[in-house]
């Protein structure tokens, strides 16, 4: 299943995608939680996107595996920040559902405790900006992996 799609191996495939969806997501829901605009207007949009970065990033990371061993490889660095990047891939996604129980809340009462949006500020920070930096050092690491050292 993680192996290849068409002949063409899988993980670089979807890599792209989850390149994609990870910063998408981190900026959509940081926009959700701080800015109420922008949250109305988005309604469950972060929260789907976030989800997808979650599949992607999972699917990376197994076909990543695959590889790997098919190749016979170590890409030891990268294949450590893959299996970490699914995590901050999960803590962005509860950062999305914080923000978005927020805005359901906010829809149906205007009961919301104060600790919530503040808290949800705080998760969908500390997830965005995480997120996307932990996507550029993985990146980064897998490009140094096949790639070598191309500057000077």
């Amino acid at each position: 299943m993680f192996d290849t799609i068409f002949g063409l191996p899988v993980h670089p495939l979807v890599v792209h995608a989850a390149v994609v969806f990870l910063p998408l997501a981190a900026v959509s829901v940081v926009l959700a939680s701080l800015w109420p605009r922008f949250r109305k207007w988005a309604g469950w949009g972060p929260l789907a996107i976030a989800t997808l970065g979650v599949v992607f990033t999972y699917v990376a990371k197994e076909s990543g595996e695959t590889l790997q061993s098919r190749l016979g490889i170590n890409v030891g660095k990268h294949a450590e920040l893959g299996d970490s990047m699914l995590w901050w891939a999960l803590g962005l996604l509860v950062a999305a559902v914080a923000v978005y129980y927020l805005n359901r809340q906010r829809k149906s009462s205007n009961l919301v405790p104060k600790w919530l949006p503040i808290t949800a500020i705080i998760l969908s920070l500390v997830g965005g900006i995480g997120t996307v930096v932990h996507v550029v050092r993985t990146g980064d690491s897998g490009a140094e992996a096949v790639w070598g050292s191309t500057t000077n």
